[in-house]
């Protein structure tokens, strides 16, 4: 076998080595590889991805799957690879409720997203336990994503939600 045969074969065994490794270990090149990875994981979706956000170390995918939504957790491993942190955990909508949400954490990352039902609803607002604010008027096919980075994992949570309407007053409310 000459040298460029043997180059090439080389190169071809590190190649499917390498893929081999990476499906193995649930390691993607891509965000959105990872994301529908852990959904095929879970007999979940494929669900339309509505709005991504960055996090420190991966990012935060809100999705649609039916009348079902879910905040999927990629994390960024290995220089330029990604692997699904949480999984999507989607939760059926609740029509009847006028905000429908779900928080979760991560190490020191923190986050709370949900659905307006009610379209009067112009801005979520999120007290946490250390007396601080959260809020948003940004909206992504009705989704909402708040996120926040917590110092004391002891401290993560929060302790009521409000949801206003263009004029300021309070359309709901409700205390954890």
């Amino acid at each position: 076998m000459n040298r460029n045969r043997k180059l090439l074969r080389n190169v071809v065994l590190v190649v499917l080595i390498s893929l081999l490794f990476m499906n193995r270990t649930g390691l993607y090149f891509s965000p959105i590889s990872a994301h529908e990875s852990s959904e095929r994981n879970l007999h979940y979706g494929p669900s339309e991805i509505v709005h991504i956000e960055d996090f420190d170390g991966g990012k935060y995918l809100l999705c649609k799957y039916d009348n079902w939504i879910s905040c999927n957790v990629v994390e960024h491993r290995l220089f330029i690879l990604w692997s699904h942190g949480q999984s999507p955990f989607g939760r059926e909508n609740d029509l009847i409720q006028k905000l429908y949400y779900s928080w979760g954490n991560m190490e020191n990352n923190s986050v709370f997203w949900g659905i307006r039902n009610d379209k009067s609803i112009t801005k979520v607002e999120l007290l946490l336990e250390d007396g601080s604010k959260l809020e948003t008027t940004e909206f992504y096919e009705d989704l909402f994503l708040l996120t926040w980075k917590t110092t004391n994992i002891e401290i993560y949570g929060f302790t009521k939600v409000l949801a206003y309407n263009s004029e300021g007053k309070v359309v709901f409310e409700e205390e954890y």
